[in-house]
């Protein structure tokens, strides 16, 4: 069974995108960037979302977190990061 936490998700963009502001923005408060692979959820299965990998920073809460695990979000029209 996979292990499913709810965190607080905030892309920083594409990586070609991401600026060096963005991650020290996100750093000084806590923010981790996301080591791991990037999916999303869709309506027909599991969809790789390569270009987003590097580029979403997470809010750690209570529990611990394995930074280079998948991480999958919810499908939504349009961005889905």
């Amino acid at each position: 069974m996979r292990d499913r936490r709810r965190l607080r998700v905030e892309s920083a963009g594409p990586v070609s995108r991401r600026t060096r502001f963005s991650a020290s923005f996100y750093a000084a408060r806590g923010w981790e960037q996301w080591l791991g692979p990037t999916s999303a959820l869709t309506p027909t299965g599991i969809l790789r979302t390569e270009e987003e990998d590097g580029g979403i920073y997470v809010l750690p809460a209570v529990l611990p977190l394995n930074l280079s695990g998948e991480l999958i979000c919810d499908w939504r029209d349009g961005d889905v990061w």
